[in-house]
């Protein structure tokens, strides 16, 4: 989301470190999942480093991070926001007008407790996803705000 807010507001083309952030970003849960919300405050933060120099690994270790203190910051964002203006806020418009404003956006969902023990196959539920965890829909955030080095 934020390689491609860049290529559309400043015409650069880039590829971003997801493994500096599994490594380093202390606020959330490396490969084990996550918010996007508090990966956009981590951008805030500590900002982007290009992939190149931070290589995907396919795990992640607290201890990483370390690796990665060399790498230049080259991106970050501000103002990490969620659409509606709180969690669990937006709507169907809230996010058209985002995406037409600045781009893609990061959203987030919550699975609920069937998909944290999923393994592999297909996962199906005998309800609609709706009865079965009502307040997980619509539940989003959003970086907005990208910058460039």
């Amino acid at each position: 989301m934020l390689e491609s807010r860049i290529k559309i507001h400043f015409g650069k083309e880039i590829n971003l470190s997801p493994q500096h952030r599994l490594d380093c970003s202390f606020i959330n849960e490396g490969c084990h999942g996550g918010w996007g919300y508090f990966d956009g405050l981590f951008l805030e933060q500590f900002g982007a480093v290009e992939e190149s120099c931070a290589p995907y690994q396919a795990s992640s270790e607290p201890s990483g991070c370390g690796k990665w203190s060399e790498c230049p910051i080259v991106a970050g964002v501000k103002n990490t926001k969620y659409v509606g203006g709180h969690y669990g806020g937006m709507s169907e418009a809230d996010m058209i007008k985002e995406i037409r404003a600045k781009g893609p956006m990061l959203v987030d969902f919550n699975a609920g407790p069937t998909f944290q023990a999923y393994k592999s196959g297909i996962l199906s539920e005998s309800k609609p996803v709706s009865e079965i965890f009502p307040q997980s829909l619509s539940q989003t955030g959003s970086e907005s705000g990208a910058y460039c080095h």
